[in-house]
């Protein structure tokens, strides 16, 4: 019984810094210079007719493979957005939509706002920015991760 406890006591308490430490790291990461960069978005046309309806933008940003060496090897993340429609003066910022997983695309997510009322049916989905993307390897990203239809699972 001692023992099981231990282990379990062990197992959690591996949970925890596995959810803590990128957390940690990655906001150490954060600089001025990323986000610089990530105002410099080059946003084009969605091939998506769905996102073009919605007034979406597409584009790809450059991120690292491995985030402990961020001036190593760069991959492509496709991501979409739509913009809020409200004034200046009500904008409440970005809504980043994750497509969860694994190997879902999410690109198309940037729609949801126009699904957001309040409890009086009023558009609060159109304060914000929303913001799809593919995560690594799915669907528009690059490189694509290509899986082996007759693995045993």
């Amino acid at each position: 019984m001692r023992k099981t406890l231990l282990c379990a006591g062990a197992a959690i308490s591996l949970t925890v810094l596995t959810l803590v430490v990128p957390t940690v790291a990655q906001a150490k990461t954060a600089t001025a210079e990323t986000a610089t960069s990530a105002s410099s978005i080059k946003w084009g046309t969605c091939t998506s007719t769905r996102l073009q309806d919605a007034g979406g933008q597409c584009a790809k940003i450059s991120v690292p493979l491995d985030w402990s060496k961020p001036s190593g090897t760069q991959i492509k993340i496709a991501i979409s957005r739509v913009k809020h429609t409200v004034p200046a003066s009500q904008y409440q910022g970005i809504m980043l939509v994750n497509p969860g997983g694994p190997g879902g695309s999410g690109l198309g997510l940037s729609v949801l706002g126009k699904y957001v009322p309040d409890r009086h049916g009023k558009d609060v989905g159109g304060a914000y920015d929303w913001i799809g993307f593919d995560p690594r390897g799915v669907g528009s990203s690059e490189p694509a991760v290509s899986c082996n239809p007759t693995y045993p699972g």
